[in-house]
Parts: C-alpha cells; sequence; structure tokens
C-alpha cells in the first residue's frame, strides 16, 4: 500500500469536556490533526437534538495538535447541550461527542425599596449563609444582615439605616460569589 504525502487527513479531536462555573459553561477539547479544517463552531442545545451556532467562529493557529477552550457566558439556566463542528476547507463537517452541562452561573439579584426595607431577590441562591451588607459612597457600613438559606428561591428584607437617602452599594456574599450593586433612595 502506497501512502500519499499530499493525502490530508480529516481532522482528529479529543473528546469534548467542559464544566459549570459561575462565569459559565467552560468547554474543552484539542484538535490533534487540524491542517484541512478552516474553522471549529460551538454549537448548543437545550434538548440534546436541535443544535445553533453560539459565539464566534474559532480558526486554527497551526496545523500542529491544539487545544482550545470557550465560554458561554450566556449560557441559559438548566441543561445544556454542547458540541464542536469541525468544517474543512472541502466544506465536509465533522463533529465531536454530545456533552451536557448545567450552569451554575448564579441569578441575578433584584431588590426593592419598601417601608424603609431593603428587599433582595433572586431565584437561584446556593444552600449556606447570604450575607448583604449596605455601604455608603465613601464605603463605610452602613448595615449588614446574614441569613442561614436553604438554598434555591430568596426573599428577604434588611432594615435600612434611619433617614437613608442617597446612592448607596449592596455587596451580597453567597457560597463564595459576591454581586455588588447601587441603589439609589429617595
Amino acid at each position: 500500500m502506497k501512502l500519499d504525502a499530499d493525502v490530508v487527513l480529516p481532522v482528529k479531536m479529543s473528546k469534548l469536556t467542559g464544566t459549570g462555573t459561575s462565569e459559565g459553561n467552560q468547554l474543552f477539547w484539542t484538535a490533534f490533526a487540524q491542517e484541512s479544517v478552516n474553522w471549529f463552531e460551538i454549537e448548543r442545545s437545550t434538548d440534546g437534538v436541535h443544535f445553533q451556532k453560539t459565539g464566534n467562529k474559532l480558526q486554527p493557529s497551526s496545523f500542529v495538535s491544539q487545544s482550545y477552550q470557550w465560554l458561554d457566558a450566556d449560557a441559559p439556566d438548566g441543561r445544556n447541550y454542547y458540541r464542536v463542528k469541525a468544517t474543512e476547507r472541502t466544506g465536509v463537517t465533522y463533529y465531536s461527542n454530545i456533552i451536557m452541562l448545567s450552569s451554575k452561573k448564579p441569578a441575578k439579584w433584584a431588590y426593592g425599596l419598601s417601608n424603609d426595607n431593603l428587599i433582595l431577590n433572586n431565584s437561584k441562591v446556593e444552600k449556606g449563609t447570604v450575607t448583604a451588607t449596605l455601604m455608603n459612597a465613601a464605603g463605610q457600613v452602613m448595615t449588614a444582615k446574614n441569613w442561614n438559606h436553604n438554598g434555591g428561591a430568596f426573599n428577604q428584607a434588611m432594615q435600612l439605616p434611619v433617614n437613608a437617602k442617597g446612592i448607596y452599594m449592596v455587596k451580597v456574599d453567597n457560597a463564595g460569589a459576591t454581586t455588588v450593586f447601587r441603589i439609589f433612595i429617595q
């Protein structure tokens, strides 16, 4: 059997792997033979069947083995399925294995002001201690409160200082994740 030196082998990839992080879903793979690859595309699905391109195309920077990582910072809550689509110069496409990741991005904190109380809401709080700290513009702590939470939906109030008016910073800590946002009290 004679081998032709000009024959380009199709892309060969490692298994796609990943992990859910507080920043989004992080994907990893390695292309071992990517000489004929024009680009890679990450595809996401919520049902594991119907995939759509997410993010920009990734173009190989060399012909040799190369490791890739890609962060899906816009991953929706819940289960997300991923695969990598490799498109060769000839137009032929190859797909990686499919993986399922559950987003670990914390849900955003919402707030309301009512009867001299700051009411904090979040639909996805980790089990453990939730600490809220209210700071003035100079960074001084005006008040703070801790709750021991069972996880899941959170809707709790903390008493505001007397005659609190102006712009304040609220810092919320939960399971190692810290969120800081500004509020305006009239």
